[in-house]
């Protein structure tokens, strides 16, 4: 059986714009998807998170901004996540 690839269906996942550009740049960049969930429970009820293998791009001067979204590095230890960018209109969050 072969292993389904995010990467593959972006299209399909139902993530919401504002992060779309910004998906797409990190797979172009040779970021791979490791994980989707589309009924997650936080940040917010009916979140969508995704989980990336690889940190972000936020130092890459094509970095994709949106008014809507927030990209950071996270400092907390008690997350496994290096950087995250967090939708704050639709609560949508990926993470790397």
């Amino acid at each position: 059986m072969r292993k389904f690839k995010y990467e593959d269906h972006l299209e399909t996942l139902g993530l919401c714009e504002c992060l779309i550009p910004l998906i797409q740049f990190e797979v172009q960049q040779g970021n791979k998807i490791s994980g989707y969930d589309t009924q997650a429970k936080w940040p917010k009820e009916g979140s969508h998170l995704i989980y990336l293998k690889q940190s972000l791009h936020l130092k890459n001067l094509n970095f994709p901004q949106h008014p809507n979204v927030r990209a950071d590095v996270n400092r907390d230890m008690h997350f496994n996540w290096h950087t995250d960018a967090y939708c704050t209109l639709h609560h949508h969050l990926i993470i790397g």
